[in-house]
């Protein structure tokens, strides 16, 4: 209820408090000679801790434990002016956890030791106080305290730091026991540490401000005073407020400040030594991280980023690709232009067939684009090789035989049924060295069909024309002639040719064979007419098996007829 009431204080309340504090207010320090602490009690709940002021004399008095917050004065002159500006900070430290009972008070004057018999673990709780350490007791009153006593009623410690101070206090002259007395001590609080996690007791640390008075009424202040249960008071550590792990409650340098430079800043507890750098500038290239751009800073990239501060993944544009978008602001992207990754770029590409035994053939096409056009049967290609080559036909009827394999027949049907040296096409001819024995002339080059399937068609097609022409024979006059010196020496032949079957020692041959039946068989219908024909000297040929099927196919064709 105390507690309460006094933070409806209005901040002029406090002070005129402190105003009235500071009056007659003396540096004199002899009378004051610290603070000191006794453990009353070892429990359960942890080490109970009582804490002493302590003075020379029976008459002093305690008056305040305070703070000075950042907007006010820490000490005036003798004409009341300010030369010291706060902060004066006050610090109640713990390494564990205090205990707090939920139906005790955060001051000693509200302990009422009517409930200690029902609730016995009331008598431990944590309070503060200025001599009082029960209802019987004083009041002791505190101001600017709310967020400091939520933290002290949670179990932890807390730093007075705000811009307007703090303080627990009494009324001076008004609590027999705030003064010294016979022992010189005044108690200031009552702390149960709770054990640790190895069951080692918890301790308390000070870092307190005190006002007191003399016998006279003469006001002093203590500032900085440190304790520290856990042993003689020494206490190492930071001394510099401003560095990081600062320890308020440290009464010997260490020598180890960490001081927050450019980006980092302090994180932790500021004032217990245990305060840290928060490292805000990860790389050290001199940008704190939150302002940090990633993107790519290569110049000569697509995506390239000309405020990047952080490296990011670049991309080039290689072969055919060329850079798209934005060059500076890191939205740039590669654009392909080689599709087909075949090394020549979309503009660059020839489409047609790339298929060389293709009739439109195009050697320098890139693509295969155009569809390949490839020659079949008697077909061939034209030759060309730039792509506008065409597919020839070389079966003009249609009828599945090469026009190359086709025999031209003589428009006289006499000549049809009469003459061996039919013209055959470039294919079917071939030509050999021989030797004419009957006349004894000179080695010439003469005709002849080796056993081939080219010479084969050409006999089957000798006899398809023969029979045509010797259908037509029948209504052509026979051909007359002149009985000539050499006709009569070519039928001088013939007869020779007809005893070839007497005689073995003749020269045989399919074309001489072919001749001499020739010219036994009659052309016309007359036979009258068989003798007027003309006789055609035939030089011999060397024998084959293919002229001989000419020859019988022509035969066989003319008697039909």
């Amino acid at each position: 209820m105390t507690m309460n009431r006094l933070t409806r204080l209005t901040t002029v309340t406090a002070c005129a408090v402190f105003f009235f504090l500071s009056l007659f207010t003396s540096s004199a320090q002899a009378q004051f000679l610290g603070l000191q602490s006794e453990v009353l009690a070892e429990t359960e709940l942890g080490t109970t801790y009582r804490v002493y002021a302590e003075f020379a004399s029976a008459s002093d008095e305690c008056i305040a434990v305070y703070s000075v917050g950042t907007s006010e004065c820490v000490e005036n002159d003798e004409n009341n002016n300010c030369i010291q500006m706060g902060p004066l900070l006050l610090e109640l430290g713990v390494t564990t956890a205090f205990f707090q009972h939920p139906a005790a008070g955060d001051m000693g004057s509200g302990i009422n030791p009517f409930f200690f018999p029902f609730y016995p673990e009331m008598e431990y709780d944590s309070w503060l106080t200025i001599g009082s350490s029960s209802t019987n007791d004083e009041a002791v009153s505190n101001i600017g305290m709310v967020s400091d006593l939520a933290e002290f009623a949670s179990g932890t410690g807390f730093v007075m730091d705000e811009t307007v101070g703090g303080s627990w206090y009494v009324t001076p002259g008004a609590n027999p026991a705030a003064m010294a007395g016979d022992d010189g001590l005044v108690l200031l609080g009552q702390f149960t540490a709770v054990d640790d996690a190895n069951g080692n007791p918890g301790h308390v640390t000070c870092l307190w401000n005190i006002q007191w008075r003399n016998n006279v009424g003469v006001s002093f202040k203590e500032t900085g005073i440190t304790h520290d249960t856990s042993g003689d008071g020494t206490v190492s550590g930071c001394m510099d407020a401003s560095a990081c792990n600062y320890n308020a409650n440290a009464t010997d340098s260490d020598d180890g400040c960490a001081f927050a430079t450019g980006c980092d800043v302090c994180g932790g507890n500021a004032t217990d030594g245990t305060g840290y750098v928060v490292d805000n500038d990860a790389d050290n290239d001199g940008v704190c991280d939150v302002d940090e751009i990633a993107g790519c800073q290569n110049s000569a990239a697509c995506n390239y980023d000309a405020s990047a501060t952080d490296a990011a993944t670049c991309l080039y544009a290689t072969g055919c690709d060329v850079c798209a978008g934005n060059p500076t602001n890191g939205t740039g992207t590669v654009l392909d232009l080689d599709a087909d990754n075949d090394g020549v770029c979309d503009e660059d590409e020839i489409a047609g067939c790339q298929n060389s035994s293709a009739c439109n053939y195009d050697a320098s096409a890139t693509d295969s684009g155009t569809a390949c056009v490839f020659p079949f049967g008697c077909e061939t290609c034209s030759g060309e090789t730039n792509g506008t080559g065409t597919v020839v036909d070389n079966d003009s009827d249609g009828d599945g035989v090469c026009d190359e394999m086709k025999f031209p027949v003589a428009k006289s049907p006499q000549l049809a049924t009469t003459t061996p040296q039919l013209r055959t096409p470039e294919p079917c001819v071939f030509t050999r060295r021989v030797v004419n024995h009957a006349r004894d002339r000179p080695t010439v080059q003469e005709p002849y069909w080796p056993m081939t399937t080219t010479t084969m068609a050409c006999a089957m097609q000798m006899k398809s024309q023969a029979a045509k022409t010797a259908q037509r024979a029948t209504t052509t006059p026979p051909l007359r002639m002149r009985l000539t010196a050499s006709s009569l020496r070519a039928a001088t032949n013939a007869k020779a040719i007809q005893r070839m079957g007497q005689d073995r020692s003749t020269t045989s041959t399919p074309i001489t064979m072919a001749s001499a039946m020739q010219m036994k068989l009659p052309v016309a219908r007359a036979p009258q007419r068989a003798t007027t024909m003309l006789l055609r000297r035939i030089p011999p040929r060397v024998y084959s098996p293919q002229a001989a099927m000419c020859a019988q196919a022509m035969r066989r064709t003319a008697l039909e007829r």
